[in-house]
């Protein structure tokens, strides 16, 4: 009988332990399935970091582009990507459209690199304006996108632009290759 007894307790036991880990089995797996199953918040969260993320065939065009820059960084812009970079000692700013094709490249200038011509006329017709900066957008003839800057679209040619300024107001202005100044943009 003491046997019985024993044998009973011992697999009533062994229930109470096999359901034991059973439920802690239950407990881990349901904690596991909550990580692997992310929420729709986060599901959309990462849909929107993935919109914010550079193309690869941009990654993959730009290092073709540009096979000795330095100093990378990658951003996406409003309708296109945009690579910061540093080649032979220079700041550029690459654009890529959405197929990862260069649409062209900004620099800084100096305002004595404009075409004399375009220097003569801006100091005639805004004497009273101080130049800031001057960026040089070269062209990549290949691609027919048109560019965006400074929240505007222009035809894709190579184009400076010079940022004037006087108190309470600052312009843009487009300089061509041959010289010829139009008013671009008021910032």
């Amino acid at each position: 009988m003491k046997r019985i007894l024993v044998i009973t307790a011992v697999a009533a036991l062994g229930m109470i332990s096999t359901s034991t880990y059973a439920q802690m089995g239950v407990a881990i797996l349901n904690q596991f399935s909550s990580v692997s199953t992310p929420s729709k918040e986060i599901r959309k969260e990462a849909r929107e970091l993935r919109r914010m993320e550079v193309s690869y065939s941009t990654r993959e065009g730009f290092a073709r582009d540009f096979p000795d820059a330095t100093n990378v960084a990658f951003q996406k812009g409003q309708g296109m990507d945009e690579v910061m970079f540093t080649e032979n000692n220079v700041d550029f700013t690459a654009f890529y459209d959405e197929q990862g094709e260069l649409i062209g490249t900004t620099t800084e200038k100096k305002f004595d690199e404009i075409p004399l011509a375009a220097q003569k006329s801006i100091y005639k017709h805004y004497p009273e304006y101080l130049v800031n900066k001057v960026i040089l957008f070269d062209d990549n003839e290949y691609n027919d996108s048109d560019m965006t800057l400074y929240q505007q679209e222009f035809e894709d040619q190579d184009n400076y632009f010079v940022e004037l300024s006087k108190p309470g107001k600052t312009i843009i202005l487009m300089v061509n290759m041959e010289g010829n100044v139009t008013f671009f943009h008021n910032l």
